[in-house]
């Protein structure tokens, strides 16, 4: 092989490398939107938003050892945010693992939930497995502890 061939193969494999990096980052900024668009749906009280996000077969485990299915997830938080005047959520400390079309997303959060004059503070660690369906990334696993 020739220099200018083998300086064309080595430019040819930089630049593949550099795509399927690309492309795992932005799988991943795919992934934290719909973490944002998660808490942001709950924030807003849109559960219908929120089970937009997540697959048929959802599972959602509450805090009180609770398995809801995504067509029980409504009925679950309906009373709960009927009594709920704010609720405003901030994340941190973000890791997520992708392989292939399974993603594991871990996070902690602060939940400030008003109710009448009173707000409580909850401190949570949060667990999501996500799978991408047609392209896009869904929720199929959730669960949320306290700190």
């Amino acid at each position: 092989m020739n220099s200018k061939g083998l300086l064309l193969t080595l430019l040819l494999t930089l630049l593949l490398s550099c795509s399927g990096f690309e492309s795992a980052q932005k799988q991943e900024e795919k992934i934290k939107d719909v973490i944002v668009n998660f808490n942001t749906a709950f924030d807003n009280k849109d559960m219908s938003k929120l089970l937009t996000l997540c697959t048929d077969d959802m599972c959602w485990y509450t805090l009180n050892g609770k398995i809801l299915r995504k067509n029980q997830i409504m009925g679950f938080f309906a009373s709960l945010m009927s009594r709920w005047s704010s609720i405003v959520t901030s994340v941190s400390n973000m890791e997520i693992k992708i392989d292939g079309d399974l993603a594991v997303a871990r996070y902690a959060s602060e939940i400030k939930i008003g109710s009448g004059t009173k707000e409580n503070t909850m401190h949570n660690l949060h667990s999501m497995v996500l799978i991408r369906q047609k392209g896009k990334w869904r929720i199929w696993q959730y669960q949320m502890s306290t700190e």
